[in-house]
């Protein structure tokens, strides 16, 4: 399968995904789980990793919780982009320049 093949399925995976919660069953879950198992997984960061995100960056008083800074700090370490609807989130994402543009 193509990368723009692929990309088109996950994006079509994470439509359905989005919607799991309304749904009582998926018709093609077999298939989504399956795209699921493609996308790219995040470096898992340990909690000294975290901390040192958390000084060096200066994150902390804005407004962001710990959980947030796990993000950003695995989306460094994997070199890539974050995305949120979350305005404060999308907003200190583009201060570390994580953001990935919506």
């Amino acid at each position: 399968m193509s990368i723009s093949g692929l990309s088109s399925n996950l994006s079509s995976a994470f439509s359905s995904i989005c919607y799991w919660g309304t749904r009582e069953n998926l018709r093609n879950r077999t298939d989504i789980l399956c795209l699921m198992k493609k996308i790219p997984s995040a470096q898992v960061t340990e909690t000294d990793v975290i901390l040192h995100f958390i000084e060096f960056h200066s994150v902390m008083g804005r407004g962001i919780g710990q959980v947030d800074v796990c993000f950003f700090a695995s989306a460094r370490l994997t070199n890539a982009q974050f995305w949120s609807l979350d305005k404060r989130l999308q907003q200190s994402a583009s201060l570390l320049a994580l953001n990935h543009e919506i």
